[in-house]
């Protein structure tokens, strides 16, 4: 232990691949500028590599914890697979943002203990890519930022213990495949969910929802004041018939969500409906670094990613790329209604269309990124999906209605994508966004997107904008 513990490793030869920003990196790269004694190792520069094997052995033989050494490296990147057999702890103590690449398993009785911002600001846990966090059972230990977690690897285990304790914390211990569950008949979680649920990057597949007579539709019936985390909800199909807010994750969400990936298909009646959440209305009510690839259909108001968005709630940094069509009702890409709230650095491919423009009032609407607006702020967004309109139906490239007015800037809509012409349906005369071909797009990011949040790549998103924190599936 004390041998592979007393290492140091700082030769600048050995610095194969340097992390971009300051960070530790734990890959197959020799380690480099990383100090790992009596249980510690830290950085001894701002960029660092930490060997995965080199931390695979170290773990064999005892607690091991990765710190950034605060004025040294920020954040912890795991860019290689970890894999432990033995009872021993790690602990991620980043001053910072933790991103894992790529999956860790604790395949024994060994525990997790995760720190972020310690010391720090801004930064976050996350999962992108393929990164994931997975336990052997439910009795390993895992505790993020203080908090402890109950471990769940069922969905039966989940809903009963949510039932009992509504506000608890609790995590997906591993990937849950429902193919073999019966059809559901009502939301699997029915409770209504006050706590926080950390999906710790692992997917749960093919849940089949018939529900015929509830209001609130979804995996999660209701959040109300709680969160959820890095949870995929993947080949999902759900069927609603009288609910009033239905979408995959959840029917209603008046918490936050972050890092929520959905796919599959949503059809319901009436309501409001949307790829991750039917509705998600109130104040700090944050839907963030989340996307969508479902197609929906209804009669009422329907969205890519959300159904209707009110109270001030804000989407940021999020996507979605399925079809969305309603029978009657206001229909966006990537939101179907939105009053008194904010889209901002978001996307959306798929395509908006409404059949029946006498339903509402003003009118119904479809837009390739929004399909009704009231008092809404849309920034740094665009969308490439058509908006198409039935009878007295108004579509726009990104926006089919705006209503009593709103904030808008540097927005955008694929005018070779979208066979779109005008930017905004209601004829106001109102310019919303600038249309770019296709061309336009792939040369270089619109102005007013921050390099900071986006990139370009031609092998990434068909050579479009795509977000760094979010970047699509491969």
């Amino acid at each position: 232990m004390r041998g592979h513990l007393a290492i140091l490793a700082g030769a600048s030869a050995l610095f194969i691949a340097a992390p971009a920003r300051a960070a530790v990196v734990v890959s197959k790269q020799p380690t480099s500028n990383m100090s790992c004694s009596a249980g510690v190792c830290a950085p001894t520069a701002a960029k660092a590599v930490l060997n995965v094997s080199l931390l695979e052995t170290l773990l064999a033989s005892g607690n091991i914890t990765i710190s950034t050494g605060g004025a040294e490296a920020s954040d912890i990147i795991f860019d290689a697979s970890l894999t432990w057999a033995s009872g021993n702890t790690l602990t991620l103590d980043a001053y910072r943002s933790l991103t894992i690449d790529y999956p860790v398993s604790v395949s024994g009785a060994g525990g997790v203990t995760i720190l972020t911002n310690d010391g720090g600001t801004g930064g976050a846990l996350s999962f992108p890519g393929k990164g994931s966090i997975g336990f052997l059972g439910l009795t390993n230990a895992l505790s993020i930022d203080g908090a402890t977690y109950k471990l769940e690897n069922t969905i039966a285990g989940m809903a009963s213990d949510i039932a009992a304790n509504s506000s608890g914390n609790y995590a997906l211990a591993a990937p849950y495949n429902a193919k073999s569950d019966p059809v559901y008949t009502a939301s699997p979680i029915p409770t209504t969910f006050s706590g926080t649920f950390e999906g710790l990057g692992n997917a749960i597949l093919h849940v089949r929802i018939r529900d015929k007579t509830d209001e609130f539709v979804g995996f999660f019936a209701f959040i109300d004041a709680g969160r959820v985390n890095d949870l995929k909800i993947l080949d999902a199909n759900v069927v609603a018939i009288q609910g009033s807010e239905v979408g995959i994750l959840t029917g209603n969400l008046e918490g936050a969500i972050s890092g929520i990936v959905t796919s599959g298909s949503v059809q319901a009646d009436n309501g409001e409906v949307g790829g991750v959440t039917g509705g998600a209305c109130g104040q700090n009510i944050y839907t963030s670094q989340s996307s969508a690839t479902v197609n929906i259909t209804t009669s009422g108001m329907a969205g890519g990613l959300v159904g209707y968005e009110c109270a001030g709630g804000a989407i940021q940094t999020s996507f979605a790329t399925g079809a969305v069509t309603t029978a009657s009702g206001w229909a966006g890409g990537l939101v179907g209604s939105i009053g008194e709230g904010s889209i901002s650095n978001s996307y959306a491919t798929g395509n908006a269309t409404t059949n029946n423009g006498s339903c509402c009032q003003p009118a119904g609407s479809a837009g390739g990124l929004l399909g009704y607006g009231f008092e809404s702020t849309v920034q740094d967004s665009y969308s490439t999906g058509t908006a198409a309109g039935g009878s007295g139906a108004y579509a726009g490239g990104l926006i089919g209605i705006i209503y009593d007015g709103g904030s808008f800037s540097a927005d955008y809509w694929d005018t070779s994508t979208s066979a779109n012409t005008i930017s905004l349906g209601n004829p106001s005369g109102t310019v919303v966004a600038t249309g770019l071909s296709a061309t336009q797009f792939q040369a270089g990011l619109p102005h007013g997107f921050a390099k900071t949040l986006w990139r370009e790549n031609a092998s990434i998103n068909g050579g479009l904008p795509y977000l760094l924190a979010n970047p699509p599936a491969n």
